[in-house]
This record gives structure tokens, C-alpha cells and sequence, in this order.
């Protein structure tokens, strides 16, 4: 049985395609009812528009490692790499009390999923 073992450089690749899907729909490109081509009503619709989004499978699994991290972890990868923010006004709004506690939790998420992946 072969492992391959994952480097941190190769997280942060992933960890950068995860942040800009999940940045495009946040931002307006999956979720904005002004793409939609056609509009209901609440009695008509049965799924929510997050329902339909497409996940590739990539992002799909990488995402579901994501969420096994402690919820700082989370937080800090969202500042990092989802939020439209530069990085010091991001890490304030996800309520870091400062850069060096949110460089804490980035590192210790991004080596967390280098051990899960490898």
C-alpha cells in the first residue's frame, strides 16, 4: 500500500481553489436571484437556492475535512481565504482579537488537513 504524503505548499493550492469557489457564490455569482433566469414563488419552490449549487467533487471532500476542524480552525481559514476582505480587516470580522491568535489557528488548521489528507 503506497501513501503520498501531502506538503503544506500543495494545502494552501487546494486551500486557495476551495476560498475562490466558495468566494464566487458567496459573492454574489451562485446565490444572486438577479442571475436567475426565471423567478417563483415561495409555494412553487421546494429546494432553497443553496440546493442547487453544483460542488464539484473536489471541493466537496475538501470541504467536508474542513468541517471536521475545531470551529476557530474554520474561522480562521474563512478570513484567510473565502473572505472578500484583506486579510487584517477579515480576521477582525471573524472576531480574532488579533493577527498573531489568527495566524495561530490558520497554521494549526492547514497542518491539521495536511495530516488528514496525507
Amino acid at each position: 500500500m503506497q501513501t503520498t504524503l501531502t506538503t503544506i505548499k500543495e494545502i494552501r493550492h487546494s486551500l486557495k481553489r476551495w476560498g475562490t469557489f466558495w468566494k464566487l457564490r458567496e459573492c454574489g455569482k451562485g446565490f444572486n436571484k438577479q442571475n436567475m433566469s426565471f423567478v417563483q414563488t415561495p409555494k412553487q419552490s421546494r429546494h432553497s437556492a443553496s440546493d442547487s449549487i453544483y460542488e464539484p467533487e473536489f471541493i466537496a471532500t475538501f470541504t467536508a475535512q474542513i468541517q471536521r476542524l475545531e470551529p476557530k480552525c474554520i474561522q480562521a481559514l474563512r478570513a484567510k481565504y473565502v473572505a472578500a476582505l484583506p486579510y487584517a480587516l477579515a480576521i477582525n470580522q471573524y472576531g480574532f482579537e488579533s493577527k498573531k491568535s489568527a495566524d495561530y489557528w490558520l497554521h494549526r488548521a492547514e497542518r491539521t488537513l495536511m495530516t488528514q489528507l496525507s
